[in-house]
């Protein structure tokens, strides 16, 4: 199932109407999503069938919040690549960085080392890169 106002489901006229207005931007939130989700269960008459959800990504994101606020929906949830924890309030943004290259760091430092320079060199003030 997609999100609200991606592939077909735009309610309306065009995502880019829709994201200017705030009164039809509201409608454009992860809770939204979630309640689509118990919706559609509802609505294909399947109401006794266990449910496990998957994701990856942000999709991972949305099965866990969907086993979380509607656990007698889902049985399950099996969510991938998920940065649960990385929000300003809960983690720093290197957190997830800092992990990850521990991990990779005895299998190819180098690879970590060179990722850890694009990095810096992406945060660098254009006015501060060497031209070449």
């Amino acid at each position: 199932m997609k999100h609200r106002y991606y592939g077909e489901s735009i309610p309306f006229r065009s995502q880019e109407e829709a994201f200017r207005n705030a009164s039809t931007l509201g409608y454009f939130t992860s809770s939204q999503a979630l309640a689509d989700y118990a919706e559609l269960k509802k609505n294909l008459s399947v109401e006794s069938c266990p449910v496990i959800a998957v994701g990856g990504s942000y999709g991972g994101m949305l099965v866990a919040w969907f086993r979380l606020k509607y656990p007698h929906i889902a049985m399950g949830a099996l969510a991938s690549s998920v940065l649960i924890l990385l929000f300003d309030d809960i983690t720093t943004q290197e957190a997830f960085l800092n992990v990850v290259s521990k991990d990779f760091w005895p299998h190819g430092a180098t690879q970590v080392s060179k990722s850890q320079l694009v990095r810096q060199k992406k945060t660098q003030p254009k006015s501060e890169m060497p031209l070449k």
